[in-house]
């Protein structure tokens, strides 16, 4: 498995996994649409950081990624935001998402010392990603109640979670 910063090369294997889960969900959350990963991908490869993993056996096929961008406003410059993680199922529940955690979280302490903060926004059911952001240094920070309707017409909150850069330079203009 090799990890790496992904390239504009990329494009077709994140929109290729994200279709991948999408078709395991009987609802497309937004965030899966394929306009949206485009527009997340091309704002994260200009002002943000994407983490991609290659198939083992295939260099070719993206089965994971991690990505997020800059938040547009100049009083959030310091704020990477709309982050998706997105692990295709046979590499679940192998490491896989800690793993591309670990190394986006551990790039941008490295090199990216502008950046105070990282946000994502998980619904409540989805007790694995709320374990595992936890389990990296994400605070929970609320919750956002009725923020989801579900397909069987049930609403659901959102929780919106962050990490706190370590060496944050506060010191930036």
């Amino acid at each position: 498995m090799h990890l790496r910063t992904a390239t504009p090369e990329d494009a077709p294997g994140l929109l290729a996994l994200a279709s991948t889960m999408s078709a395991l969900l009987s609802v497309v959350p937004d965030d899966l649409q394929a306009a949206t990963i485009e527009m997340k991908f091309a704002s994260a490869l200009q002002n943000g950081l994407v983490i991609v993993a290659q198939h083992p056996s295939d260099e070719e096929a993206i089965v994971g990624f991690v990505m997020a961008h800059r938040a547009g406003d100049i009083s959030r410059k310091h704020v990477y935001t709309g982050t998706v993680l997105l692990v295709h199922p046979d590499f679940q529940q192998k490491k896989m998402g800690r793993t591309l955690l670990t190394i986006f979280l551990e790039e941008i302490g490295r090199s990216k010392l502008e950046v105070g903060k990282v946000e994502i926004v998980i619904k409540e059911s989805n007790r694995v990603a709320l374990q595992l952001f936890q389990s990296m240094g994400f605070l929970i920070e609320g919750r956002w109640e009725m923020r989801v309707k579900n397909a069987d017409g049930s609403y659901e909150a959102e929780i919106p979670m962050g990490w706190t850069n370590p060496n944050f330079e506060f010191d930036q203009p």
